[in-house]
């Protein structure tokens, strides 16, 4: 029985994709036989280390193999597959319902989802509210939390390299981060101060961004773990904004500033007050950088990322053996008169 986890054949750094072939890697360092399913032959990303293992042939699958999709595929990819065990990795669960059609929902009084399908027989998610919505949804699917792990040679706290200049993915709510920069800028708040957006740029230039930043601005509202935010932490930036409601778990008040949703205004209090602070007492803001790099390596780790892989592979495989030997016994029920 071998893993194939399917990723979508796009050689841009997407943190979904990376993640995939991270999960494979682990899995065959620990003796678990995985690969990557890319359908374009021949295709593999090119910013990842060079021996992952990849299949192109769904001929090469077995009924008996276990294949992961991703929610943003469901149902019409899995159901191409002809699997016995089918597991779906949810980095989002806010997009869990994304491919139901609205009129569906509104006409039916009770509705099925490909969740419910005997043939997925887990769910991997990445966040403790990942967990709570689908658990709520699903209250029968066995369901496993995956930690991120955040690479320490990469994201790490740099005093030296720190500088006055306010980092941001800009491609999360567009409409805010112009509003909140409109008015910094019209009020002259960041006067001495760089402003960095951060787009599709390799994942080295990012992490080198964030080392060099001392404010991260966080736009990202209905996340599976919103990564970047976690990345700029450990990089030792002071995270300022919306914590994706999946970040509330490492969004600490000691080094972090949470803002409502939508809250523009207070948003954009906070980035002026948190330029004050850094303008008046440097020391007192780099505290704060330390106590946010310190957090996340200690609870981000690739090794803790690598454990929880292992683990929730190990209970994957312990049940569907279970399953399976239930079900060979109940098919082919022993005589008597053997």
């Amino acid at each position: 029985m071998a893993i194939y986890i399917w990723c979508s054949s796009i050689d841009r750094e997407i943190g979904g994709i990376k993640q995939g072939y991270q999960h494979v890697n682990v899995l065959n360092k620990n003796g678990i036989p995985s690969y990557i399913y890319h359908e374009e032959e021949g295709f593999r990303c090119s910013w990842f280390r060079k021996d992952t293992p990849i299949c192109y042939h769904k001929e090469d699958i077995s009924e008996n193999d276990i294949v992961v999709f991703p929610e943003f595929s469901v149902p019409s990819l899995p159901q191409k597959f002809q699997v016995r065990n089918k597991v779906i990795f949810n980095q989002g669960c806010y997009h869990t319902f994304n491919n139901l059609p609205l009129p569906v929902v509104l006409l039916r009084n009770k509705l099925s989802s490909y969740y419910h399908k005997e043939e997925v027989k887990a769910v991997l998610v990445v966040s403790e509210n990942d967990r709570s919505y689908l658990k709520h949804c699903f209250p029968d699917k066995n369901i496993y939390r995956i930690k991120h792990g955040i690479d320490s040679s990469l994201f790490y706290f740099d005093k030296a390299a720190k500088k006055k200049q306010i980092a941001f993915m800009c491609t999360k709510n567009p409409h805010d981060i112009r509003q909140i920069i409109y008015m910094l800028k019209i009020r002259d708040a960041l006067k001495g101060w760089e402003l960095t957006p951060i787009y599709e740029k390799p994942h080295k230039e990012v992490a080198r961004i964030l080392r060099e930043a001392s404010i991260f601005l966080s736009f990202g509202t209905q996340e599976g773990f919103y990564l970047p935010a976690a990345e700029a932490m450990a990089c030792g930036c002071i995270v300022i904004g919306y914590n994706g409601l999946a970040g509330r778990e490492y969004f600490q008040p000691d080094f972090s500033y949470t803002i409502s949703n939508g809250d523009v205004l207070q948003f954009t209090l906070v980035v002026e007050r948190a330029i004050e602070q850094f303008n008046k007492s440097n020391d007192i803001f780099m505290e704060k950088s330390i106590k946010a790099s310190n957090y996340i390596q200690k609870n981000y780790s690739l090794d803790k990322e690598e454990k929880s892989i292992v683990e929730a592979w190990n209970q994957i495989l312990s049940l569907i053996s279970v399953r399976d030997s239930y079900a060979h016994s109940y098919s082919h029920p022993s005589s008597p008169f053997q």
